[in-house]
């Protein structure tokens, strides 16, 4: 078990514990409990451990549902920080949303897709074919990819392949970045398995010669990952899913991990609702 999990286990027999002293008190001197301390007398001590042991064994179902939640609050507490930064920062949501080295494709939507990927990544290259789908069926939304390489310092072609699409895009604009992108997913090549001769297949499949990868390249990378940082993104894939202008808050969406079509529709839809004039109601 680790560290994290102990401290959960922790403080559910701690709730436990309090739950346990306050029926008793409740039972032995309902007029005071509320005005005094709770203070546990050597034989609640002494009885707390077995009842804590025996309520977990019969329930240990608990534990799931109270994980589940808890780790659902605090994803929401780090989705509305996301939120906040990026609809009261006007840097940062320029360095997410039209950094110029960054590849786009459908540049003049409304509405933004942003992904954070790496080519070695292997629920990236699982949710490759949805992405890829998803940019060809909706021409109306703009779409963004953050090239990532989390997994560099293990597999270096990793930053090869990032480094290479960021220097197609700067020649070729973006149908030949994703042709590129979708090729080396294509391949199947993850986890340490993509090489070089995949990635020339990848530019010949954009319609483009192996090239030499310019040092600017590595600074885009690093800038990315700055960015990463500031929004608590740390694995990939990762979406953010906003207004390309004027966002607010509410209409921020962040997703993490492998998600469907329905997850991204979703965002989209409510990224849109500032396209949605308010009805004036009539008084009558």
């Amino acid at each position: 078990m680790n560290s994290s999990a102990i401290s959960f286990m922790a403080g559910f027999i701690l709730c436990l514990l309090v739950m346990f002293a306050s029926n008793r008190l409740m039972d032995q001197t309902p007029a005071t409990i509320t005005a005094a301390p709770v203070v546990f007398t050597p034989a609640q001590q002494e009885a707390i451990g077995p009842l804590a042991r025996d309520y977990l064994l019969a329930h240990p179902d608990i534990l799931l549902q109270m994980s589940e939640r808890l780790e659902a609050q605090q994803q929401t507490a780090v989705n509305r920080t996301v939120q906040t930064a990026l609809t009261t920062q006007p840097e940062l949501q320029a360095t997410l949303l039209h950094d110029p080295a960054t590849p786009v494709v459908h540049p003049d939507d409304g509405v933004t897709v942003v992904q954070f990927f790496d080519y070695q990544c292997i629920w990236c290259a699982r949710m490759a074919p949805v992405a890829a789908d998803f940019v060809r069926d909706n021409p109306d939304v703009r779409f963004v990819f953050k090239e990532f390489p989390i997994f560099g310092s293990r597999w270096p072609m990793s930053v090869q392949a990032a480094r290479t699409g960021l220097m197609l895009w700067h020649l070729k604009g973006g149908d030949a970045y994703l042709a590129y992108h979708n090729a080396v997913f294509a391949s199947g090549e993850n986890e340490g398995r993509l090489s070089q001769p995949t990635l020339n297949a990848a530019l010949l499949a954009a319609g483009t010669a192996p090239m030499t990868v310019l040092p600017e390249t590595e600074k885009t990378l690093l800038a990315t990952r700055e960015l990463a940082q500031q929004l608590n993104i740390s694995g990939t894939p990762a979406f953010i899913v906003m207004p390309t202008r004027d966002a607010r808050a509410e209409q921020v969406t962040p997703l993490y991990g492998a998600v469907d079509v329905k997850a991204l529709q979703a965002a989209i839809a409510q990224a849109k609702q500032a396209d949605i004039p308010s009805q004036a109601v009539p008084h009558g």
